[in-house]
């Protein structure tokens, strides 16, 4: 909730400024995974926004399994040079894992359909350093640092929850992004 009033302030901020605005993709163990937004402000502060709707299924929406995400990234210049910059970072990014299914049982010759849902959530947070390169209109950015993740145990897939067995897990996170710019 915290993050969509955030972005209800941003937005109009965001829409009618007149600095750097990037489009692309990310994946980052702590910062999210999928479509990012990043706005410039040119005062050695920078905002990225990530979402991606990750969903698997066989008989939707009945029976899938929903994994839709969302980060926020918040970076600052530590040497800024033309085409380079080397920056600090922090980003809390947050995973959903919806599941629905349904068994159908027969009683007395009458089928009983029962329908299950759960809801589970990873927390990601991370902190570290990053280096971006922009080659005419297409930044590249490398990030690595310390990532932290709380979660109520979704479990699958392996690639989100990487604390399998336990409630929080840290380690040593990295991302990359490949952002075009819009102007």
């Amino acid at each position: 909730m915290r993050i969509i009033i955030l972005l209800i302030i941003l937005f109009p901020v965001i829409l009618f400024s007149r600095n750097e605005h990037q489009t692309g993709i990310y994946l980052s163990s702590g910062g999210g995974l999928g479509i990012c937004y990043k706005y410039d402000t040119k005062e050695d502060f920078h905002i990225q926004l990530t979402a991606f709707p990750y969903y698997t299924g066989t008989d939707i929406p009945d029976k899938m399994k929903a994994y839709p995400n969302i980060g926020l990234k918040l970076e600052y210049d530590l040497y800024s040079i033309r085409n380079k910059r080397i920056y600090l970072f922090g980003s809390y990014n947050k995973w959903w894992a919806i599941r629905n299914n349904y068994t159908i049982e027969t009683i007395n010759d009458v089928p009983i359909r029962t329908n299950f849902r759960s809801n589970n959530h990873i927390d990601n947070y991370f902190f570290g350093t990053g280096y971006e390169y922009i080659f005419q209109r297409v930044t590249f950015s490398f990030d690595i640092g310390y990532h932290y993740q709380s979660t109520t145990g979704i479990g699958d897939p392996n690639w989100i929850d990487l604390s399998r067995n336990s409630n929080s897990i840290s380690t040593l996170g990295a991302g990359i992004a490949i952002r075009y710019i819009l102007r």
